[in-house]
Order: structure tokens, then C-alpha cells, then sequence
């Protein structure tokens, strides 16, 4: 998290989409592994929610203070749709 507030005070626009990727791992791992079920230890369940809803709220101010553009959201969304049909792919376990 600390880099990528360093990166956001030399570029705004490249803090945002560390900020976007951030936010994706924290929901990948939170659906796709099931890791917010099995947390024993509470504070690491603490500290993974602090860092994933703060990269979403710093993502989102982001978004209105760079004023992110349409394509730049194309991109995103054709990203995300790749990731996605790469997940699809993997093998799911019964």
C-alpha cells in the first residue's frame, strides 16, 4: 500500500490505477478463494478489509479528481473482461 501512495503523489492518474488493481485482488481473493469465510486470525481480517475498502475509496476520489475519461473505462472494462474469461478457465474443485 505504501508504494502505491508514493506513486499517487507523483502521478495521480498512475495511483488510480494501482488503486483499481488493488481493489480487484481484494475482491478476487475475497469470491473466488473464499478468504473472508476462513480468517482465524482477526486482526489479519482487519488489516485485509482496511487495505482493500481504503484502495476502493482512494479509487473511487480518484476517478472524480482525475476525471477518468471513457476510454480509459474501456480499457478497464476489456481488461476486466479478459481476467474474467481467464478465470473461467481454471479448474473448479467439487
Amino acid at each position: 500500500m505504501g508504494m502505491q501512495v508514493l506513486m499517487w503523489m507523483a502521478e495521480p492518474k498512475l495511483g488510480r490505477e494501482f488503486f483499481f488493481g488493488n481493489t480487484l485482488i481484494y475482491i478476487a481473493v475475497g469470491f473466488l478463494i473464499g478468504l473472508l469465510s476462513s480468517f482465524t486470525i482477526q486482526l489479519f481480517f482487519f488489516i485485509y478489509n482496511t487495505i482493500g475498502i481504503a484502495s476502493a475509496a482512494l479509487w473511487i476520489w480518484l476517478l472524480i479528481k482525475t476525471k477518468k475519461t471513457a476510454i480509459e473505462f474501456g480499457r478497464d472494462a476489456a481488461m476486466l473482461a479478459l481476467l474474467g474469461c481467464l478465470g473461467l478457465l481454471l479448474p473448479r474443485h467439487h
